[in-house]
């Protein structure tokens, strides 16, 4: 005896409705057989649920309820009916009932149960619909007549005539009732490949029982295209044309903005000079000899080869995978970074240049060069990306210039310094302020730039300052400690500023 299955996910759904309390529902609207039972025959009555729980499902015929016997069985908590064997007392109104606490569903249908098969097939649907074909020379079609059945085409006989002849199938002709029969319906196709004019014509679906016959005519016609057509057709040549040049002109426009992208002209790699007047540069004690900065995609060849060559040569190095803090803004790190480095190290390639962060780094870099007057930046390039114009004045080292790389690391460390060789630190005032600005040779300091830097009134200076006055350094002598340049300028605050200098040597 065959059983149903519950689906799988009726199933699934029913767990998961453990945890909610919710009215049952049908997993499908039910089904039952639409076309009279014949006598004897098995019938499968379903009413799965697919939500609802402590539900209880109550079967019913004719309001009378349906008790379990030997030939009625229960199945899945009563969600199935199964009546083994038909007899006509069996037909009526049958009911499913499932209900909770939380709701109820159920369906009711009729079902008749007859002694004999007593009907003919009969077609109920045809393919085209008006019965008429209409198809150009060498081109395919299907056709189709739809049968019913109250026997549910049990010895029903189908085939396809011609003018009143049997269409015998051939490699361009063919036909084949549809495998079973669903819901007492039967499908009869006829399939024509590279019609033919010999094949246009009547054509005649039949069907056929103990009980009687049914047919329809279906006709096969050329297909001529009349001036309305052929306008039509124009048409939706013209909307397919103009919407294709559309389609085309849109997928170039992208093309041409996608490949303008990627081949940015960098040559225009530009930022506004720092203001000196106003520049105001973080004053932090000198901790690493040099910041690598780089784009993340040339990440490996900075971390496993640039990073670790430099280190195992005895250098302290500043990268943002070792140094940067968690937390702090990315443009705070940069800047810590690169005022807490004696060198700032730019791995130039095709990604850095693209890269914002990147280019925020040698702002930052070429700003400090500028306005602490150091030669802080090294340029290395790593691939064969172009040189922006306002580095291309800058000296650099060609990783990818295989007539350099044997120099590169010797030429790179001279650049660099020795470990941590820093330069000492010295005072400079700022509007009666003392700042500390690092300078490498202060010998080489114009004493005019160190008296230009502010001008006091005489009377703020401080005792420290007078006796310096009194006694200046045998190594300077007053005379060359004043600009001629500066003529009008007090010359007891430009000797004060000279000797503070000196002081500081």
């Amino acid at each position: 005896m065959p059983t149903a299955r519950l689906p799988l996910a009726a199933v699934i759904l029913t767990i998961l409705d453990v945890a909610f309390s919710v009215p049952p529902r049908f997993y499908k609207r039910p089904e039952f057989p639409s076309l009279p039972i014949i006598v004897g025959h098995e019938v499968k009555l379903d009413c799965f649920l697919i939500s609802g729980v402590n539900f209880t499902m109550t079967w019913t015929k004719n309001n009378r309820t349906i008790e379990k016997s030997s030939n009625i069985v229960f199945n899945y908590k009563n969600q199935e009916l199964l009546i083994r064997r038909a007899v006509l007392a069996d037909t009526g109104t049958y009911e499913c009932k499932a209900s909770n606490a939380e709701g109820s569903v159920h369906h009711k249908q009729f079902i008749k149960v007859k002694d004999e098969r007593t009907s003919r097939p009969v077609v109920t649907d045809t393919l085209p619909p008006g019965g008429v074909a209409k198809v150009r020379l060498g081109t395919s079609l299907n056709i189709s007549c739809t049968f019913s059945s109250d026997d549910s085409c049990l010895q029903q006989t189908m085939y396809w005539l011609k003018g009143g002849r049997y269409v015998n199938e051939t490699d361009r002709i063919t036909w084949l009732p549809s495998n079973g029969c669903e819901k007492g319906l039967q499908r009869l196709a006829l399939s024509v490949v590279k019609v033919r004019r010999s094949d246009l014509g009547k054509y005649q679906c039949y069907g056929e029982n103990q009980f009687g016959n049914d047919s329809r005519e279906i006709t096969l016609m050329e297909f001529i295209p009349t001036q309305q057509d052929l306008g039509r057709t124009k048409l939706i040549i013209i909307i397919g044309s103009v919407s294709g040049l559309g389609v085309v002109i849109v997928v170039t426009l992208v093309i041409y903005r996608v490949y303008r992208h990627k081949s940015k002209d960098y040559d225009h790699l530009e930022w506004e000079e720092p203001d000196l007047r106003h520049y105001e540069f973080p004053n932090y004690e000198m901790e690493f000899d040099a910041f690598i900065s780089y784009s993340s995609d040339d990440e490996e060849w900075v971390k496993h080869i640039l990073f670790k060559r430099l280190r195992n040569d005895g250098y302290n190095i500043c990268v943002d995978f070792k140094d940067f803090t968690p937390g702090m803004p990315i443009a705070e790190n940069i800047m810590d970074a690169i005022y807490k480095s004696k060198r700032t190290l730019i791995v130039m390639s095709e990604h850095f240049l693209k890269s914002m962060w990147g280019q925020f780094e040698l702002q930052q870099a070429h700003n400090r060069a500028v306005a602490k007057k150091e030669d802080v930046i090294i340029l290395m390039k790593l691939d064969n990306c172009k040189v922006p114009a306002k580095l291309m004045g800058k000296t650099f080292l060609d990783w990818a210039d295989l007539n350099v790389k044997p120099h590169f690391w010797e030429r790179l460390k001279d650049a660099i310094g020795r470990p941590g060789d820093f330069p000492k630190r010295q005072l400079v005032g700022n509007q009666g302020d003392d700042k500390e600005e690092p300078i490498e040779n202060p010998d080489k300091k114009d004493v005019a730039d160190v008296a230009n830097i502010v001008i006091e009134p005489e009377e703020k200076m401080v005792e420290t300052d007078r006796d310096l006055l009194d006694d200046p350094p045998d190594n300077k002598p007053e005379g060359q400690l004043i600009d001629p340049n500066l003529a009008n300028v007090d010359q007891h605050v430009i000797v004060k500023k000279a000797a503070r200098a000196c002081r500081l040597q």
